[in-house]
């Protein structure tokens, strides 16, 4: 690992993300505080054993991506569905924010709900028929 790499460690259930500053800190959106800040690496892990790098094609050069983290520290915005560690990370490294993670979620509630809508309509067949 080394200074802008985007970082996840896996938490029961989700990954949290983060940017390596290279020396030994991370700079993260932590869900309990509410506050993108800045903690030592193994604050960051956790209960976790690993740490892995996120690929991606492209994004800013490694110093662009840790001065972009650092020039968000203290914002205190987090939204589990809209301003979350991955999508802060993805912002720092790529200039705009996504989640992986959120996009399963939405893609798994939608299931969830077609699935439910279309047994009340059988049911609703069987009970007119």
């Amino acid at each position: 690992m080394a200074k802008g790499d985007h970082i996840k460690v896996a938490r029961r259930g989700y990954t949290h993300h983060g940017i390596d500053m290279g020396d030994g800190t991370v700079v993260e959106y932590d869900k309990v505080s509410g506050t993108i800040q800045r903690v030592e690496m193994a604050v960051f892990m956790g209960p976790a054993t690993e740490v892995r790098v996120v690929e991606h094609a492209e994004g800013f050069p490694p110093e662009k991506i840790a001065e972009r983290a650092m020039s968000r520290m203290g914002e205190s915005a987090y939204q589990l569905f809209s301003n979350n560690c991955e999508q802060f990370a993805t912002w720092c490294v790529k200039g705009r924010a996504s989640s992986g993670q959120v996009r399963r979620a939405k893609a798994a509630a939608l299931v969830i709900a077609a699935a439910g809508t279309a047994a009340v309509a059988r049911q609703m067949l069987r009970k007119k028929a």
